[in-house]
């Protein structure tokens, strides 16, 4: 099964982003590998709080269509994904800086560069995604809660208060029950593959021991 997140990892471009960043803004690269992580953990997070609606399936295809043209200008690029940005954060991109500048340690006028940034190589792969996969929104989005595990933690608890919810567990609690049903067969298939990873190394360890003896 591919995973979302990988799919991303793969291709976001994140290592070229970081050594790009570090050059230009003098930062150590660990400082922009915790930057990476709290920025798409958040927007993975608020993508999941829009919930798989006709809505947020168009907000979504929208960006895409539009940021991938040919001939777009980067300053309606910009546009845009601040656009995306200020509606799946509740209209307080501001705050969602600060609370990235604080977090981080980064000079505040060089986070929303970075966070536009980044999110314009972000945000687009998920629609990607979703098209490669025939997935639906309801796809999707259960697809994300599956992968939930693998990235809730990353999120800031002040990005959580900016989010207007109580706890990051109730992340994904307002999908439909078609979404739950891909979520429910994305763990399983993740809880199949951790055993099988898992009894293959136990095998290793005793074949080790075996010519360890020997």
């Amino acid at each position: 099964m591919d995973l979302l997140l990988q799919h991303i990892h793969q291709e976001t471009g994140i290592a070229q982003f970081i050594e790009t960043t570090a050059s230009k803004y003098n930062l150590p690269e660990e400082t922009l590998h915790k930057f990476t992580d709290a920025v798409i953990s958040s927007l993975l997070g608020a993508v999941l709080l829009q919930g798989d609606t006709p809505e947020t399936e168009k907000l979504l295809s929208s960006y895409y269509s539009k940021i991938s043209e040919e001939d777009i200008e980067p300053a309606k690029r910009t546009d845009l994904t601040i656009g995306i940005l200020n509606k799946i954060f509740n209209n307080k991109l501001t705050e969602f800086y600060s609370i990235l500048s604080e977090y981080n340690n980064i000079e505040l006028k060089n986070v929303d560069d970075m966070t536009i940034i980044l999110s314009q190589l972000f945000i687009k792969q998920i629609p990607r995604f979703m098209a490669s996969e025939k997935y639906s929104i309801n796809g999707l989005l259960g697809h994300l809660l599956g992968e939930r595990d693998y990235f809730i933690d990353q999120i800031p608890d002040a990005v959580i208060d900016l989010l207007n919810i109580s706890s990051k567990h109730n992340i994904g609690q307002n999908i439909s029950a078609d979404a739950v049903v891909v979520s429910n067969a994305v763990r399983y298939t993740l809880l199949r593959e951790k055993r099988e990873s898992e009894e293959a190394n136990r095998k290793k360890s005793w074949f080790e021991k075996i010519f360890k003896k020997g």
